[in-house]
């Protein structure tokens, strides 16, 4: 089963990237289950449309690009996987073009994956732990805004 979910686990990682990237931040409902877990930095989300509105709020002027590696998976019973992966961020709080090169975040993802009605894979969990972070380039929320 790993090596056929593995192709899907790619994907939903792709999308996550892209959707993060390219702002599509609703997208990200089709990544994660309705229940699912988000923790990050300290904060954790409950349910997709919670993680949907904490990325949302994020300010309207950010480039941010996002990549990762090393993506280990493992059963944990039929229709539940566990996948780990290092993943590192790229972010500036301007828009594109930026003219420095800055590395917000480089951390390990932990997820939980479920397959749910129609086949495919979703993450039930997942968990990010910063192994570097620059404090700096955070991204400010609306409700920061002054």
């Amino acid at each position: 089963m790993i090596a056929v979910a593995r192709a899907d686990i790619e994907a939903l990682n792709a999308d996550f990237a892209h959707c993060l990237d390219s702002g599509d931040f609703v997208g990200l409902t089709r990544i994660f289950t309705d229940d699912a877990s988000y923790v990050t930095n300290g904060i954790t989300l409950e349910g997709s449309a919670r993680i949907v509105e904490y990325f949302t709020s994020r300010q309207e002027a950010r480039t941010t690009r996002h990549m990762w590696s090393a993506l280990r998976i493992t059963e944990c019973g039929d229709e539940l996987l566990h996948a780990s992966s290092t993943w590192m961020s790229f972010a500036a709080n301007e828009l594109a073009p930026v003219a420095t090169v800055n590395i917000y975040m480089v951390a390990d993802f932990d997820d939980v994956l479920v397959r749910v009605a129609d086949g495919e894979w979703r993450i039930r969990s997942r968990t990010i732990s910063s192994v570097f972070r620059n404090a700096q380039l955070a991204p400010e929320r609306t409700s920061e805004r002054r």
